[in-house]
């Protein structure tokens, strides 16, 4: 668990925004007082798990939406983060994933999705090495 998943403050003292977790594991006192600080405003930015979906979440005013992973979270899921944002306004969505299912694949050469792509590894991180065989050459 990174400085993030333990919420706090992002940025400096003067111009900080708090960031607050939000997970299905939390206890009842700790999820109603999460759910209080993201619909008033305290938090300026939520990270969490489906628990997010709750209806019992209000968000204060959604702009953004991350998704990591979206192979694991539905078309579904996203239009519910989505309906939480003020009336007449559309968040942002960003969908990250390393391994892009063919609907993703589809909406970023057909549809309405645009790729960024992260072009360079952590600091650390050892390039991974990918090999095809091809079942004449399989060992037995």
């Amino acid at each position: 668990r990174g400085p993030l998943a333990m919420g706090g403050q992002l940025g400096g003292a003067e111009n900080a925004t708090r960031v607050a977790l939000l997970t299905g594991s939390m206890t009842a006192g700790q999820k109603k007082q999460v759910r209080a600080e993201i619909a008033s405003g305290q938090v300026g930015i939520v990270i969490g798990t489906h628990a997010l979906l709750q209806e019992a979440v209000d968000f204060h005013n959604l702009g953004m939406v991350v998704v990591d992973e979206q192979h694991r979270f539905g078309v579904e899921q996203r239009d519910q983060l989505r309906a939480k944002a003020p009336a007449g306004i559309t968040p942002h969505l960003l969908v990250m994933t390393a391994t892009p299912i063919p609907r993703t694949v589809a909406l970023t050469v057909y549809g309405d999705l645009e790729t960024s792509t992260l072009r360079e590894l952590p600091l650390g991180r050892q390039p991974i090495a990918t090999n095809v065989i091809f079942v004449k050459d399989k060992p037995a």
